[in-house]
């Protein structure tokens, strides 16, 4: 449709093609491609077995090969070490040591975040968490934003959301897995789109 035009794309590389990395590839994609590009290295690989070296080969070599493009890590929020009291909020001292050189090279930061996980909803009301304001993801979010300040203090990384979401069923319906449930997903998706394009996430992400 030539009245149809995408103003961004992102192309994620997997953690198992980080070391294959058609670098010619992109740059074609690069060249044809008129709006803004995105590229995610690897996939919480500090959970599954990459070594950071491995992304920041990848990471310098897109900034060497297609520097225009917008270069991010998602990573998963067990990064943190602590998120409550979000003012003493920290990283994992592992994941700092780890990607101390990467994380100044990335253009924004990308965080994959599922509220239902980390409450395990035990004592936090459902509308703190699937409610229109996203009480607790916006605390999680800010608490990464002063974890991350702490660590890097020049760095004033951007923040994304990569992935987030409600489960809509699981564990025989076991508690807390009493909660997953179509209803409670709907809301949590539908709050959370509204969430990201309203004035209560600026700033934020």
């Amino acid at each position: 449709d030539a009245g149809y035009s995408v103003k961004e794309l992102v192309i994620g590389i997997g953690n198992k093609e980080l070391p294959f990395v058609d670098m010619d590839w992109l740059r074609g994609i690069a060249d044809d491609f008129k709006g803004a590009l995105h590229i995610a290295i690897g996939n919480e690989p500090d959970r599954s077995g990459v070594h950071a070296d491995r992304v920041l080969d990848v990471l310098k070599a897109l900034r060497a090969e297609i520097p225009e493009a917008q270069v991010t890590v998602p990573f998963a929020y067990s990064i943190m070490h602590r998120s409550h009291p979000v003012e003493k909020s920290k990283l994992e001292k592992e994941f700092i040591d780890e990607y101390k050189n990467v994380l100044p090279l990335l253009d924004y930061f990308t965080i994959n975040i599922y509220p239902f996980l980390s409450s395990g909803t035990k004592g936090v009301a459902m509308s703190n968490l699937t409610g229109p304001e996203m009480n607790f993801l916006n605390d999680q979010i800010s608490a990464l934003r002063i974890a991350l300040d702490r660590d890097f203090p020049r760095n004033n990384l951007p923040l994304a959301i990569g992935e987030t979401g409600w489960p809509s069923c699981g564990a025989a319906r076991a508690f807390p897995y009493s909660f997953a449930t179509l209803p409670y997903a709907e809301r949590f998706v539908k709050n959370v789109a509204n969430w990201m394009e309203s004035s209560l996430s600026d700033g934020r992400i």
